[in-house]
């Protein structure tokens, strides 16, 4: 069954020559393979102006897969200007993904366009990308930009079988061509004036009055051939219809004319039997057919008394109704089975629609569903991003802020054990200056003992044993 690769309506993608940067057609790109019958086509969607139709029209550029080059269908990075290719991504500035297809033909493409007489012109002469279509319709190689994102993964097989289109060949067209006109480049071309006062070669030679052979006018008048007399016969033999009896009734009657020449050719004879039947037999049908459609029908009954017996019928009435019959079975045998034939094209086309459809939805839900993934990770991926920084900043803030008290706690502990410190100084002083006064007089071994031990570096035990005490009090 054939799958499309891409969405059913294609992706959007630009197209351009190769060797001319400056031709570059916005278009849509769809992909249809069919694996089963090794069948894949390459199709360009343009959507144009042309002259003859008020709304855009479609034209379609069909690359069958036949038609390629095998070995010269790749794949390549996207090198197009960026404000091109802004407008093809799937993902607004992401250009990661861009791809390049590269493919060459055997010839050129095949043209889908809307049916219309005469060749395909745009509406403004100056329309430079009809221009633009036109050269890619010329052209033998393309390069066709798109998003590889499009692709679903479970499509990616199929996509890369292009690659290896030797074995491949194009779909049908015969469903296609019903509503649009196939053509090739040359659709695009201007049509060969033709006088407009000319008239067609037809309608000139229905003007000229026929030649006939100059007879002489001392030659006596001609008798018409045998043959004709006969024919008029048989003719007057048959029976006409109300409307062909009507119109005789009425018409006056003509002199008989002569024929000119000496003899009726085989030709000649074949038609005038030829217009004698296509005259006499729509009153022959009317007036035989009715009868033929009574016996044909009829229901048979079991009636005791005899019928009645109808009108004799001459041979040339059984020979008509007979041949009438026959061709009237073998047409309805034929209408049956054509129509039983269109019958089941139109089923099976209408079941080979309703899969494709089914595997494009199926598709573009896949589609949807990996778009609605890859936005709520983007989702998930700024908020965790987002989450990340405000606590890496509320970090830093707590660590200032840590640091801060830290150092100002520092500070006062610093300033209160030296303001301690000074006080206890003092108060040492103060009783050292007391016991230098109260033991100045005295002297013995109490004065060796307090000389063998200086007051000074007393004082300074003191001092720290009282300081490091504090300290401990303070921190506790």
């Amino acid at each position: 069954m054939a799958h499309n690769v891409f969405r059913k309506g294609g992706i959007p993608a630009l197209a351009s020559l190769p060797l001319n940067d400056s031709i570059s057609c916005l278009c849509s790109l769809a992909v249809k393979v069919n694996e089963a019958c090794k069948q894949a086509t390459i199709t360009l969607h343009f959507d144009v102006s042309i002259h003859g139709f008020d709304a855009h029209q479609q034209i379609s550029l069909v690359y069958d897969a036949d038609n390629l080059v095998p070995g010269e269908t790749m794949l390549g990075p996207a090198r197009e200007d960026p404000v091109q290719l802004a407008q093809i991504t799937r993902r607004g500035g992401d250009f990661k993904s861009l791809r390049v297809l590269h493919i060459s033909l055997r010839q050129s493409c095949t043209v889908l366009c809307p049916r219309s007489s005469g060749s395909i012109a745009p509406k403004d002469s100056s329309d430079d990308y009809f221009r633009g279509l036109v050269d890619l319709a010329k052209a033998t190689k393309l390069c066709i930009a798109f998003d590889y994102a499009w692709l679903h993964p479970d499509k990616s097989a199929q996509f890369h079988s292009l690659t290896n289109s030797s074995a491949l060949s194009g779909f049908s067209r015969k469903f296609t061509t019903a509503l649009l006109r196939e053509a090739d480049w040359t659709v695009f071309s201007p049509d060969e004036s033709v006088p407009g006062e000319a008239l067609p070669a037809y309608e000139r030679a229905t003007l000229k009055r026929p030649l006939q052979p100059r007879t002489s006018s001392k030659s006596p008048p001609q008798t018409p051939p045998a043959k004709r007399p006969l024919l008029e016969s048989i003719i007057e033999e048959i029976p006409l219809s109300p409307t062909d009896k009507a119109t005789t009734t009425t018409a006056s009657p003509s002199p008989r004319v002569p024929l000119s020449s000496p003899s009726v050719g085989p030709l000649d004879l074949h038609d005038i039997v030829e217009s004698a039947v296509a005259k006499l037999l729509p009153g022959v049908v009317q007036t035989a057919l009715p009868d033929v459609l009574t016996r044909v029908l009829a229901v048979p009954t079991t009636s005791s008394q005899p019928t009645s017996s109808s009108n004799p019928i001459s041979p040339f009435h059984k020979l008509i109704l007979t041949h009438l019959t026959d061709h009237a079975q073998e047409l309805a045998k034929q209408v049956t089975t054509d129509t039983l034939e269109h019958a089941t094209d139109l089923r099976n086309t209408a079941d080979i629609e309703l899969q494709e459809q089914l595997e494009d939805h199926r598709l573009e839900f896949a589609v949807l569903k990996e778009d609605g993934l890859m936005e709520m990770h983007r989702l998930c991926d700024a908020k965790l991003e987002e989450l990340d920084e405000r606590t890496t900043q509320l970090i830093e803030s707590v660590e200032q802020e840590s640091a801060d008290a830290y150092t100002e706690t520092r500070q006062k502990l610093d300033e209160l054990v030296g303001e301690q410190r000074m006080q206890l100084v003092k108060e040492l002083l103060r009783l050292d200056s007391e016991l230098r006064r109260r033991r100045g007089g005295s002297a013995g071994r109490r004065g060796q003992r307090a000389r063998s031990v200086p007051l000074e570096a007393g004082c300074d035990i003191v001092v720290m044993v009282l300081v490091d005490t504090l300290a401990v009090r303070i921190a506790g």
